[in-house]
């Protein structure tokens, strides 16, 4: 006992003395990252996984420092954290429903959901959990929505493209790079790039 009550005192003190160093991330990983899009490290932000990820950038686009809840569109076959953070998040959320036909929702969805409140639209390249994969002209038409509510509302919602399950994308000649085809569009407004490396290291 004497021992055990010697070794708790021990770590108390040095519990109450130790913090987390500062940290920049990992300068390695986050410069090959950028390599393959091209894009400075600074623009990298590595988490421990995707659900961490989520709460972070949810987290960050919605201070809680205004009296409107900021807006955030998704289509209502989605991973769950997304609706979860959410509304944790305090945010204001709207579903795009899907049509049956494609697994996607119809761009008249978005056209209609996307107002002047929008902070964010998340998209899931290949879905989870319904399997569904987006085009690349799909893709591309939902930046030319969000170039349409700019001239409109004088602001862009930023895009989040879920690229979590693209290496399970059977036709890899449609594989989706969401800041490649932002730059060959021509699109000025902000695309984030989720990725989980479990995944593609699980196949």
């Amino acid at each position: 006992n004497r021992r055990f009550l010697f070794i708790n005192r021990d770590v108390e003190e040095k519990l109450e003395t130790w913090s987390y160093p500062d940290s920049q991330g990992v300068h390695d990983l986050r410069e090959q990252l950028a390599a393959h899009p091209d894009i400075s490290k600074d623009l990298v932000y590595i988490d421990t996984g995707s659900s961490g990820l989520i709460d972070t950038m949810l987290t960050t686009l919605n201070p809680r420092n205004g009296h409107q809840r900021p807006g955030l569109v998704l289509h209502n076959a989605v991973y769950t954290v997304y609706p979860a953070f959410g509304n944790l998040n305090n945010f204001d959320i709207k579903y795009a429903e899907l049509d049956n036909r494609t697994g996607f929702p119809k761009l008249v969805e978005y056209r209609k959901l996307v107002d002047e409140n929008t902070a964010a639209v998340i998209l899931t390249t290949v879905g989870n959990p319904i399997g569904s994969a987006m085009s690349p002209y799909y893709f591309k038409q939902i930046l030319s929505i969000a170039e349409e509510k700019m001239d409109v509302y004088g602001r862009f919602p930023i895009i989040f493209a879920d690229t979590v399950y693209e290496d399970y994308r059977i036709d890899q000649s449609s594989r989706i790079n969401p800041i490649a085809i932002a730059r060959e569009s021509g699109f000025t407004g902000v695309v984030v790039d989720i990725h989980s490396a479990s995944k593609m290291i699980g196949i």
